[in-house]
């Protein structure tokens, strides 16, 4: 069996171990220089050096929001001599190197290579056209299976603020934020306060003591930095000038949108059967990772909001038993029906379009592990996995984090440490983790 994989990021790589393993003939296509995808460091905005759309989104200074303890494949753990949880993204990098190494997967990566199409054949078989970045040749092959892992962090979502267009500033959206130097003793505005946001605002707030943050008040974000000024939305801009929703407003010098992407897939033809819609949703889908028209196409990683790793292997894992025979497919029609029940109990639990691929709830997040793995009859997701993810997200809530260690003591158990030891371990029937309190920690 031959395999196209599109992207050598995290989701690519391990999709491409499970096929090498089952002696699969695989094909990497990777539009930047090097492996590692969102991981890759660019100085670059908005397009690359052959006027492509840029694929990175690092800044300096970037810092994982996960620890490793959950950014790591099942069989190959970080380096014992690496302490700390929450890791400088050149360390990341690193290790999804050496994991391609580990695999002997690089030799099958086919660097600055783009897929600009990918079209169904008869017989459930696909072609690939991709062009090469360094001679500007054409590459075109025939593949039995395809595996989208091309990331979503390419198309920027900027929003559409009356005025906008007439700002005497800088504006920029995260994805091209690079260095907070640059802005020093500017007066700042980030629109957007998720992970992203909250961290620029960080970094901005060490060269300017004039940061303000907007975003929705209803949902008011709990331990931020005292210093950052927050905002209601922002209703218009007028030259230098922004307005806010609560009728204020104030001069600003740069605005910095941390307001998300979109699902994009540019290479795909319709007749590949994928909707796109409203750039959030990517549809039709069984499990959220199988294509129901075509069932040899797949994606790995729509999701956000759970421990995205495990949910790489976990979802590679799915697929690969669709093509080695441990699981036949459902009938389209089965699949369909699936699907509909699905997106149907998201909307009933208030999961909006733009948050259809989002794990929103905890029941949600342990509830697509285990479907996934019960479905296809493969290994589960370890507890702990899980269990350590939502400590994570109460921890977050609390302020400054990513001082804290983890342990992994089993597959159910985990340990924080902070100038001393607390072990944490989900109540039975429950999955509740025990309350902690951690003092006197220290910034590794």
């Amino acid at each position: 069996m031959k395999v196209a994989i599109i992207g050598a990021g995290p989701g690519g790589l391990v999709s491409a171990k499970y096929c090498v393993a089952e002696g699969y003939s695989v094909d990497i296509f990777e539009q930047n220089g090097s492996i590692g995808g969102v991981w890759v460091y660019s100085d670059y905005v908005d397009f690359d050096e052959d006027g492509f759309p840029l694929q990175a989104a690092m800044y300096k200074g970037l810092r994982t929001n996960v620890p490793k303890e959950l950014m790591e494949y099942s069989d190959f753990p970080y380096p014992k001599e690496i302490q700390a949880s929450y890791l400088p993204a050149e360390e990341v990098l690193r290790y999804f190197n050496n994991y391609a190494d580990k695999h002997k997967l690089r030799s099958l990566v086919k660097l600055r290579t783009r897929v600009t199409e990918v079209s169904p054949l008869e017989g459930e078989r696909w072609f690939v056209k991709a062009l090469n970045l360094e001679d500007n040749s054409v590459l075109c092959g025939t593949y039995d299976a395809i595996i989208i892992a091309n990331g979503h962090h390419a198309e920027k979502i900027i929003p559409n603020i009356p005025g906008k267009e007439t700002f005497t500033g800088t504006q920029l959206h995260s994805k091209d934020f690079r260095k907070a130097k640059i802005f020093q003793d500017k007066k700042c505005l980030v629109v957007g306060m998720g992970l992203s946001g909250q961290d620029v605002s960080k970094l901005l707030l060490a060269v300017t003591d004039k940061v303000f943050a907007s975003y929705k008040m209803d949902n008011k974000i709990a331990n931020l930095p005292q210093n950052l000024i927050e905002k209601p939305c922002v209703s218009r801009i007028e030259g230098s000038q922004v307005f806010f929703e609560d009728g204020t407003a104030e001069e600003m010098d740069v605005i910095i949108y941390c307001t998300g992407y979109k699902y994009c897939f540019p290479f795909l033809t319709n007749d590949c059967g994928i909707v796109v819609d409203s750039s959030k949703w990517v549809r039709p889908l069984y499990k959220e990772i199988v294509n129901i028209e075509h069932p040899t196409m797949c994606f790995i990683g729509l999701q956000f909001n759970l421990p995205v790793i495990a949910m790489f292997d976990l979802q590679a894992r799915f697929f690969v038993s669709t093509l080695n025979g441990h699981f036949p497919l459902p009938s389209k029609s089965a699949m369909y029906e699936d699907y509909e029940k699905q997106i149907a109990n998201k909307r009933k639990l208030g999961i909006p379009l733009k948050h259809t691929h989002g794990m929103m709830l905890k029941e949600l997040r342990k509830g697509y592990y285990e479907d996934v793995a019960t479905t296809a009859n493969i290994a589960r997701i370890p507890p702990v996995i899980i269990n350590m993810f939502e400590k994570i997200l109460e921890d977050r809530n609390k302020g400054e984090y990513r001082h804290i260690v983890y342990k992994i003591v089993s597959d159910s158990k985990f340990r924080m440490v902070l100038n001393g030891e607390k072990d944490f371990k989900p109540i039975v029937n429950d999955n509740k983790l025990s309350n902690s309190n951690i003092i006197n920690g220290r910034h590794l």
